[in-house]
């Protein structure tokens, strides 16, 4: 601040000695005639000083002055200028003297500066200049900086109230400064001694005073400057507990708490813009450990706070978390230490278990009572005798309570009954301090009493809660009584099981109860929840053991106020569908968009409240979610079902606006959980075509919602469900509807991420996950039904070639080509084990049945038997002369099956490791083995598309198929052998055995492997395209094994037609009517290429034999077939007239021909020494030829071997004007016009 103040006061006296040295300069300039020229230059120059300074200064002194930094250079050149500014001042000042000239008033000027000096002022002032606008403009740069660094920071998605210091949190209590000493000094030693452990699990049940420590520590570690992150989960409130928002809120408060972090933050974040979508592990790692790894700056120490981990809204994503955390030890540069708290949840222990020498913890609930209970007694007579001063000061003297008040006695008392829970005592002392219920020393009175009267009926703590909602019924008839808890349960039920808090006002307009109501009601309830001052204002529970309180059917204390969480969640779930069909709010076109492509990703806030009040987006996010906690079934014609009817594409677009609707696929599920087919055979339908629908458009619908009218429905197949009760919603400027298919294609979803081709793609045993293996070395996992993506698991040195869960789908196996097995936790990420011993590529690996044994093959020939628990080898099966391609296990335990590239299925004993048998001779290779569920049997194919089934016992062959099928890459078993799949270059191929045989086959895009999930409902297939993709295998209806593959498409020059050269050949199409036109008469198969005339009534083809055929696109009549004089033509061109065609083949020939009623002839060869060329055009008369070769264009005329015209520059397209005078090339984004 001192510098900037020091510049300003330069500037300004810079400002004053230019403004007196240009008026010196005025002066000398009339008076002086000999320097007249000097003295302007030199004038000029400390005027455009004057003006540069006087800009410093606006902007140091301007608002936004403080941003700016006063750099060394621009100090020194500031006062350097001053100082000669001001010696050229003093020599342009007249030297007083006593002549004649002085006396009579006339002043005699002499210009002091040679006009070398006059130069070099001049040279000076501008290198002044120059630094201090070099200065400037860092400081602009350094700004602009700044301001992107906060633009992409901004982009991390985080939960605004999750901060231990967020306005959410503002008046939520700390620990009294003489209350948990112990506790809180044997944390802070933890956090600040570097050789304790990373984690440290502070533990305890519900009501202990976890929160109130961990916002205790954030403000000391924060004083302290070593407070990196908070993140205070809070179930009931959408962002604070989501876990999708744990570590990219993190990230976001260590860029501001950490700033040495902040560029490497950025840098994560450019690199990767949707970092806030991917897997957790992956945020953390790159957005934190990868962020703090990068500093290399002195070690300090850094602490995360995790506050009431329990309350996040995924079990699953508890121990993900819990695991990130644990590679905290691994940075060097910042001894990052992360404190977790929570209640002893079994996902939490779970979590933890397996890092026992990397977390420290203490338990909460086991701390010595006498500690816990003078820990309360502090608290509580600090919190009475509060509200004892706040009561005395807003009454009359004569009801003051006296000061002798309260009786250490009685507060003791209560301390024992709140200990070890600190929840109880605040509930206390809210129940004391509420006038509503009485005064002070009364309420204290009855909190005795009722904890006489109630200690043995559901505890203390349903003893405290009871002491504040007695009185709402207390000395009540028993109209008035049932009146009261009527309201209670209508009011309150719903507020303790919504999903996220409302304000009075939405609560009321989502219940459709008056606010006057809702305010009486929890005009008595302010001891147990926090009810703001104004209706916009959020209510929410104190403490979760209030919810707890009034939803356990068991505890007796709570029978008048008891909530039934089934019907409350029943008529939450219809007062949201009430909401959303009786006043309007969905329609098409919510927000009134003028275009039907307008993207609602920039859409603000503010903007979408105005569209979709917040009540009503609760009700579109959490209706089913409510439906499914009551349990109520769906059934044919219902509300439900009557909703979706009316009202399915509004809700899509609705959750589009908010950015929510790849959360309908789960929405839609729990729907069909709730339906059974004997009375909701209509409802499941729509529902499975609706998981479609939102499957297919998913993506374009979260960009611009109106697509869901304008594209989805127009493209979605003939038989939805979902197109047909929509159809009146197609817009009405779609006058020609495309053709589409009839039904829903066997594709489901294609899973994007890996980053080179994909091995293998496989189901967990519970068909929740799916894992691939990919050439990119890492494995995925993803969740099945939504196709999210949930790990990726790193580790592998090279291409992983197999994955295999284990039966319990805790753990995964996967084979590389690094020669070794992998074990990974599902669940965490985490790599187990490394099984190693192969020397060869590891082609193969499955899970025994009890999943304590590996059994893998390899290119080494080798199968291995290993044991789970030791990673040690227990057998290598030696047998097989050729790579090991394929293994299996069999049902009962007992055996292995390998198939190897030597044509052999060999089976062994997994107890001794011995060779049982050999089962052959396979021809090409053995791609799969399988057995059968009783073990009896085993299923092989081979790559010449054989297969197999074989007798374990006897070894021999009971039945074998022909699939009549080459090339085949791999081939699966569903679990109960009743069908196949078998993938190739183009398709899968499926054949169903049972019940009844049948066949088909669907293209599959370059599978190479497939795998069934466990009901044989879907199948997985990696490909080369690197997607891992979800079929469907219902049998396909009908689905033409040489299925039309579109190579090429041409329209005519009037844009009436079409011509489509596919692998069938060339059909051509009306582009007005979209309807197939009559077939060419001898069309060409594979035709190389196809041109329409200039006047559209004729289509020339060639072929690669060297014949080109004219048709007429009227009749579909072959009019001429031309035999060219070389079988590889390259490109064709009619003459304006349409009379004649030019054909350039690949060899530099060139031929032309005419026709005329009938007759046709060759009008013209040659052969040109070309380079490569890429398109041909033709004079109007056909009197000139011109090429677009590799480096220019030529030009020349028919019948010449001399080029008129060579123009230099890449051109991809070439023609010539109607008069043949002028040629237009095309040059990437540029054209050119050349005589």
């Amino acid at each position: 601040m001192a510098e900037a103040l020091g510049l300003v006061s330069s500037c300004l006296t810079i400002i004053e000695l230019s403004a007196k040295i240009v008026g010196w300069c005025v002066e000398y300039s009339s008076a002086v005639r000999s320097a007249t020229a000097d003295i302007q230059r030199l004038q000029r120059q400390v005027e455009a000083l004057q003006i540069i300074v006087q800009g410093h200064r606006d902007l140091v002194e301007g608002r936004n002055g403080a941003k700016l930094s006063v750099s060394n250079n621009v100090r020194q050149a500031v006062d350097a200028c001053c100082g000669q500014l001001f010696q050229v001042h003093e020599k342009l000042k007249p030297k007083k003297r006593h002549s004649a000239r002085n006396l009579l008033g006339i002043r005699a000027l002499t210009w002091p500066f040679s006009s070398s000096d006059v130069v070099k002022l001049i040279s000076d002032i501008q290198s002044w200049m120059d630094i201090m606008d070099a200065g400037l403009q860092i400081d602009q740069c350094a700004i602009i900086l700044d301001t992107n660094q906060q633009i992409t920071l901004s982009k991390l998605s985080t939960a605004t109230g999750a901060s231990y210091n967020s306005h959410q949190n503002e008046h939520a209590p700390r620990c009294h400064p003489e209350t948990r000493l112990d506790l809180l000094s044997q944390i802070r030693q933890w956090a600040q001694d570097p050789q304790t452990k990373p984690l440290y699990w502070l533990n305890g049940m519900a009501g202990t005073g976890k929160s109130t420590i961990s916002r205790t520590l954030a403000e000391y570690f924060a004083s302290k400057g070593s407070l990196g992150a908070t993140f205070f989960f809070k179930r009931g409130e959408h962002e604070q507990s989501a876990s999708t928002l744990l570590f990219s809120t993190i990230a976001y408060q260590l860029a501001y708490a950490y700033p040495a972090a902040l560029p490497h933050i950025i840098q994560a974040l450019e690199a990767e813009p949707s970092i806030s979508q991917k897997p957790l592990k992956e945020q953390f790692q790159k957005l934190v450990v990868g962020s703090l790894s990068q500093i290399q700056t002195q070690s300090r120490n850094l602490i995360i706070i995790i506050d009431a981990l329990d309350e996040c809204d995924s079990d699953q994503d508890i121990r993900i978390i819990i695991s990130a955390f644990t590679q905290a030890n691994n940075l060097n540069s910042a001894r990052l230490k992360v404190l977790v708290t929570s209640r002893p949840e079994l996902p939490i222990r779970l979590g933890f278990s397996g890092y026992e020498g990397v977390y420290d913890t203490l338990i909460l609930h086991e701390v010595p009572p006498l500690h816990v209970e003078a820990d309360l007694f502090i608290y509580l007579m600090h919190e009475v005798k509060l509200i004892r001063d706040s009561f005395n000061r807003t009454v009359p003297t004569h009801r003051h309570i006296s000061l002798d008040w309260p009786n250490p006695l009685q507060i003791a008392i209560l301390a024992r009954s709140a200990s070890p829970l600190f929840i109880i005592a605040a509930t206390m002392t809210r129940i004391i301090g509420d006038r509503v219920l009485g005064s002070p020393d009364d309420q204290l009175s009855k909190i005795l009493q009722d904890l006489t009267v109630r200690n043995d009926i559901g505890g203390n703590i349903s003893a405290t809660y009871m002491s504040a909602l007695s009185p709402l019924i207390a000395h009540r008839s028993s109209r008035d009584k049932d009146h009261i808890l009527q309201q209670f349960r209508a009011i309150i039920g719903p507020l303790i099981l919504l999903q996220t808090p409302l304000s009075i006002e939405c609560l009321g307009r989502l219940l459709d109860i008056p606010h006057k109501l809702i305010d009486q009601t929890l005009d008595s309830l302010h001891s147990v929840l926090s009810i703001p001052n104004t209706p916009d204002g959020v209510v929410r529970l104190f403490h979760l053991s209030f919810r707890d309180f009034l939803l356990n059917a068991e505890d007796p204390g709570n029978a008048d106020f008891r909530i039934n969480e089934a019907d409350t969640h029943k008529e939450l779930a219809f007062q949201c569908l009430d909401l959303l069909t009786t006043r309007n709010p969905l329609r098409k076109n919510i927000c009134n968009f003028q275009w039907p492509g307008t993207s609602c990703c920039g859409i603000s806030t503010e903007f979408k409240m105005q569209c979709l009040p917040v009540e009503v987006q609760y009700a579109c996010l959490y209706w089913v979610h409510h439906l499914k906690n009551s349990q109520v079934q769906i059934h044919d014609g219902d509300r439900v079902h009557a909703f979706l009817k009316m009202y399915f594409l509004h809700w899509l677009e609705a959750l589009g606006i908010l950015g929510r609707v790849s959360e309908t696929i789960t929405q839609i599920s729990m729907l069909k959980s709730l339906a059974q087919f004997e009375s909701a055979s209509e409802a499941l339908s729509f529902l499975e075509d609706a998981r479609r629908f939102v499957l297919a458009y998913r993506h374009i619908t979260a960009q611009s919602p109106l697509q869901l009218y304008s594209s989805a429905l127009i493209f979605s197949p003939v038989n939805s469900v979902i197109r047909q009760t929509f159809a009146e919603d197609i817009p009405a400027y779609v006058t020609l509807l495309p053709k589409v298919d009839d039904d829903w294609s066997a594709a489901l979803m294609a899973l994007e991420g890996h980053r080179n081709m994909v091995f293998d793609a496989v189901f967990s045993p519970d068909s929740r996950l799916l894992a691939s293996a990919s050439d990119d070395t890492t494995v995925r996992i993803w969740e099945a039904d939504t196709g999210e993506h949930l790990q990726t698991l790193e580790g592998h040195d090279s291409s992983v070639y197999s994955v295999a869960f284990s039966h319990d789908s805790k753990f995964l196996a996967s084979a590389s080509k690094d020669c070794t097995v992998r074990l990974w936790s599902v669940q965490t990420g985490d790599q187990l084990k490394t099984f190693t011993g192969h020397n060869n590529t590891v082609r193969t690996v499955v899970f025994s049945p009890d999943s304590s044994t590996l059994i893998s093959g390899s290119d080494d020939t080798y199968v291995r038997v290993w044991s789970v628990e030791t990673a040690t080898a227990m057998h290598t099966l030696e047998g097989h002369h050729s790579p090991v391609e394929v293994c299996a296990c069999s049902p009962n335990g007992s055996l292995v099956a390998s198939g190897s590239m030597d044509d052999y299925v060999r089976v062994w004993s997994i107890r001794n490791g011995q060779h049982v048998r050999s089962l052959g001779n396979h021809e090409r290779g053995v791609t799969s083995v399988a057995f059968s569920s009783d073990s009896s049997r085993i299923a092989s194919t081979s790559r010449n598309g054989m297969v197999r089934i074989w007798s374990v016992e006897a070894g021999c062959c009971l039945q074998v198929y022909n699939e009549q099928q080459d090339h085949i890459s791999s081939a699966t078993w569903s679990l109960d052998l009743k069908m196949m799949a078998m993938t190739s270059s183009r398709d899968i191929h499926f054949r169903q055995f049972s019940p009844t045989e049948q066949m088909w086959r669907i293209n599959a895009h370059a599978a190479t492997s497939a795998n069934f999930s466990p009901d044989s409902r879907l199948i997985a297939s990696g490909s080369f395209d690197g997607c891992v993709r979800i079929w469907s295998t219902a049998p396909q209806a009908s689905i033409d094994v040489s299925e039309d593959q579109i190579l090429s498409v041409d329209f005519a020059l009037n844009s009436s037609l079409i011509a489509a050269r596919s692998s069938k050949g060339i059909s051509l199409w009306s582009a007005d009517t979209g309807d197939r036109l009559p077939l060419l008469e001898g069309c060409i198969e594979w035709g190389k290429m196809t041109e329409f005339s200039p006047d559209a009534t004729l289509l020339a083809a060639a072929s690669a034999d060297g014949l080109v055929r004219i048709w007429s696109t009227e009749t579909g009549k072959c009019l001429y077939t031309l035999v060219s004089a070389s079988t590889h033509p390259r490109s064709l061109a009619f003459s304006a007239d349409s009379n004649r065609l030019v054909i350039m083949h690949k060899n530099g020939i060139i031929e032309g021909w005419k026709w005329d009623k009938g007759t046709y002839e060759r009008i013209f060869l040659r052969c040109y020494d070309l380079p490569k060329f890429r398109s041909l055009a033709v004079g109007p008369r056909m009197e000139f030829l011109a090429l677009t070769v590799e480096k220019g264009i030529l030009v020349w005329e028919v019948g010449d071997y001399n080029y008129l015209l060579r123009a230099n520059g890449f051109a991809r397209f070439i023609a010539f004007s109607q008069d043949s005078e002028l040629v237009a090339s095309v040059h990437g984004t540029s054209g050119y016009i050349n005589s």
